[in-house]
């Protein structure tokens, strides 16, 4: 099974340029819906940004409000065998 490293702002929810907002940023649900997909598939999904740290726990819980499925959040890019973002390979890509 493959790596995929999701970006969050902009490919799970609409980006917004207040930060302070992350808390009420809109859901991309069919984006979702995809990710949860290769979840179930059996792949890593590995949630990455360029939030903040502190943003963290609030990140956290956004994703489990919108029911998206993952392993783990990055604060900063990482190794991984795929990066899904709005500048890379793009969700209606999956």
């Amino acid at each position: 099974m493959a790596t995929y490293a999701v970006d969050i702002d902009g490919t799970l929810c609409v980006e917004d340029r207040d930060w302070w907002k992350y808390a009420e940023a809109k859901p991309i649900k069919r984006n979702i819906a995809k990710i949860n997909r290769l979840y179930r598939e059996g792949h890593t999904i590995v949630l990455y940004t360029s939030r903040y740290e502190d943003d963290r726990e609030v990140t956290a819980k956004w994703m489990k409000k919108h029911g998206v499925n993952y392993h783990r959040i990055e604060f900063g890019k990482f190794r991984a065998d795929f990066y899904i973002d709005s500048v890379a390979k793009r969700p209606e890509e999956l």
